[in-house]
């Protein structure tokens, strides 16, 4: 009987438990729009072509906080870090390319380069606001590169280069 009477006491304070867990939505989190059904889980690139002497946006933002590093952070985590904290896109994808060797020497004149993120296409609008692009989403070319190794490397997104043999 006592044997009975204490698993119904164990099981009575397990069904207690269980079902007094209730998540509450934090008030902290920014909400965010529910995707549309076109965009569901779908990815976008987006490029932007950064100006010099440190005029974007993320590095004005980076800058202000006054951080000390042993290594400096690269322009990617730095860019990473301030979409993500300052306007909730997170990225998942990174790519940059030089496109132009000689460029003006104006603060408000292209660096030459330009940068490309890959990001869930609910944040396109916020992307846009912010002076990025969309990129289209043309395929790249179908050819192949044959590595010394034998490996064989297919162009990739977003510049639809090929990637180094290793």
């Amino acid at each position: 009987m006592k044997q009975w009477l204490m698993i119904g006491l164990i099981f009575s304070f397990f069904i207690l438990l269980t079902g007094c867990v209730q998540e509450y939505p934090s008030t902290n989190q920014p909400t965010q729009n529910p995707p549309k059904d076109n965009q569901i889980n779908e990815k976008n690139w987006f490029s932007i072509e950064p100006i010099q002497c440190r005029g974007n946006a993320w590095e004005q933002w980076h800058n202000s906080l006054n951080r000390q590093y042993v290594k400096a952070p690269t322009e990617e985590e730095i860019l990473t870090e301030w979409l993500s904290e300052v306007h909730h896109i997170e990225i998942e994808g990174f790519a940059s390319k030089q496109v132009y060797e000689a460029v003006c020497e104006a603060c408000d004149c292209p660096r030459g380069d330009i940068i490309a993120v890959l990001v869930d296409s609910s944040n396109s609008e916020k992307l846009i606001e912010l002076g990025w692009k969309k990129m289209e989403a043309s395929g790249c070319q179908e050819d192949a590169k044959v590595c010394s190794d034998g490996s064989v490397m297919v162009r990739e997104a977003p510049f639809c280069e090929f990637p180094e043999c290793e």
